[in-house]
């Protein structure tokens, strides 16, 4: 069992890890103290005396580890040492099928992006692809090939007199590409049978309607961007919200062109006249 000292140093250790892995909005690097303060309403030598592990007198309390598990994007179990990743989830799946805490993040990302909902049918049919291991196996030959031996040759008989050397790692290359062509086409594929089969999927009209809203953002002063993405939000869910009582293709249709465009060219004067 963990004595005191020991919790103290791994939640040190913590915060000063999850703050050098978090990108700053404003450099695009790792956070400095002074912007971790400043989220969360300290001074720079508070977060330092945290990252301190020979410290014991100041420790954040149960509020100061909540807003800095928002801030870095991590459960609190993380700074506390129970699991390696910064969510427990991102841990789980990490020991079961090895993907890097990234590649987790990244994956995830893409299911909660609203501009891409539907791009996880895509991901999923080319994992689920006949051919995805092997078009992993010919990527793995392929990058070992030109790391350890790329100048090897395999010869290619043309016809009955000539005779021409190919790099092997340029067959591989051609059968990586192939094999990446065959599994798109079947993805694309998949997706059209889909639509044939009848399947309404009411998120191309979602993104549809999102463009719309970017499109009506697009012409305001920037200084007031943030209020009016947060007006953009809400109309966008309440034109979710509409979308899904809709039983029809013909009626979302008259949702996105008819009732969103009235509400962003209404938005727009508003905006112009100064309103907003």
């Amino acid at each position: 069992m963990c004595d005191e000292q020991e919790i103290l140093e791994t939640l040190s250790s913590r915060i000063k890890e999850a703050r050098e892995g978090t990108a700053s909005k404003e450099t695009g690097r790792k956070m400095s103290q002074e912007e971790v303060a400043a989220a969360l309403g300290k001074d720079r030598n508070t977060v330092s005396r945290w990252e301190d592990p020979l410290n014991e007198k100041s420790v954040p309390d149960v509020k100061d580890i909540i807003k800095m598990c928002e801030l870095f994007g991590c459960d609190s179990g993380y700074f506390f040492g129970e699991y390696e990743g910064r969510t427990r989830i991102a841990t789980d799946i990490q020991a079961e099928i090895g993907l890097s805490e990234a590649a987790i993040e990244n994956l995830s990302s893409v299911n909660l992006r609203n501009d891409a909902m539907w791009q996880m049918d895509y991901l999923n049919y080319f994992f689920e692809d006949d051919d995805f291991n092997y078009f992993i196996s010919v990527l793995t030959d392929y990058i070992d090939t030109l790391q350890t031996n790329p100048d090897k040759v395999v010869a290619d008989r043309i016809g009955s007199a000539s005779r021409q050397t190919i790099k092997a790692a340029d067959m591989l290359l051609y059968t990586l590409q192939s094999s990446f062509g065959d599994i798109v086409k079947r993805v694309r594929n998949r997706h059209k049978a889909d639509m044939r089969q009848g399947k309404e999927d009411y998120r191309y009209y979602y993104r549809a309607l999102l463009d719309i809203y970017l499109g009506g953002i697009a012409c305001v002063d920037s200084n007031k961007h943030e209020k009016i993405v947060s007006l953009a939000r809400e109309e966008y869910n309440e034109m979710q919200k509409k979308l899904h009582l809709c039983t029809t293709n013909e009626q979302r249709e008259a949702v996105i062109y008819g009732e969103a465009y009235e509400i962003v060219g209404a938005r727009r004067k508003q905006f112009e006249g100064g309103e907003i």
